[in-house]
């Protein structure tokens, strides 16, 4: 009897699609769907995400944690 090693599918997993975009920024979004458009490309825009302020209190500005403090040097 002959013994046949099972070769696993996940190397037969097709390219992850982030590996495939490109990412390419431009001054105005007129230019860049220009650009786009001119090389034939797929385009797609985003917005960058907003990040709202984090909220401290005022005695975290003088916390004596490392993490948390200030340097007032």
């Amino acid at each position: 009897m002959k013994w046949v090693a099972q070769i696993p599918t996940v190397l037969y997993e097709p390219v992850l699609y982030e590996e495939q975009c490109t990412k390419v920024s431009f001054s105005s979004l007129e230019d860049a769907i220009a650009f786009c458009e001119k090389n034939g490309w797929n385009w797609i825009t985003q917005d960058p995400p907003v990040k709202p302020p984090r909220v401290k209190s005022y005695g975290a500005n003088f916390s004596w944690n490392k993490r948390t403090r200030r340097s007032t040097k």
